[in-house]
């Protein structure tokens, strides 16, 4: 999938230590849901999801 195609989806995500994070969802047990997005040549390499607890 292309940058562009994902940011039409979820927006503009936050640049984080070479991949793009989305925080999708807060769940007052578990924190923030997150996906990690990884970027080549605007392509989509890798992604991954997370639960933070800011």
């Amino acid at each position: 999938m292309a940058r562009k195609e994902v940011e039409k989806l979820l927006g503009q995500g936050d640049d984080v230590q070479g991949s793009v994070e989305y925080k999708l969802e807060d769940d007052w047990l578990g924190g923030w849901h997150v996906y990690h997005i990884e970027y080549k040549q605007y392509r989509v390499i890798r992604a991954k999801e997370t639960w933070q607890d800011w």
